[in-house]
């Protein structure tokens, strides 16, 4: 269980304004009392703490780094050509296990289609993602 009074001890030990605490808590409130009840999270770092993995490595992939976040093969199909397999990393699967399991499960389809949008927050997952996610 979250507390706004650790958070704001925490969030003053690290030099962030009042007005930045403030916003924040108001912002985990908001997506913690709404329906469905959904983590909060306010930044990727704060995702990278949630799902247990190092920030650097969130960074790298949404900036779309060298880095291999993907093992990628091929193999034959029976009517001729070629299948394309693409395996994530084991933290990139762990990131997607986490937010399928923390955030898809719990909304339904019509939900994540929707852009949820309180104050400064806004999450849009379009279906084609949604699909995506689902897959991993």
């Amino acid at each position: 269980m979250w507390s706004p009074h650790q958070y704001r001890a925490e969030a003053k030990k690290k030099g962030l304004g009042d007005d930045t605490i403030a916003t924040a808590i108001e912002q985990i409130e908001a997506v913690e009392s709404g329906e469905p009840k959904l983590p909060a999270i306010l930044s990727l770092n704060h995702l990278a703490t949630r799902a247990k993995v190092p920030y650097q490595f969130l960074r790298s992939v949404v900036q779309r780094s060298k880095i291999d976040t993907y093992r990628k093969f091929s193999i034959r199909k029976r009517s001729g050509g070629r299948r394309f397999i693409h395996v994530p990393s084991p933290s990139l699967s762990h990131v997607q296990k986490w937010l399928n399991k923390y955030i898809l499960q719990i909304c339904s389809r019509s939900q994540l289609q929707l852009c949820v949008c309180t104050r400064r927050i806004h999450f849009f997952m379009c279906e084609q993602a949604l699909r995506g996610a689902m897959t991993h």
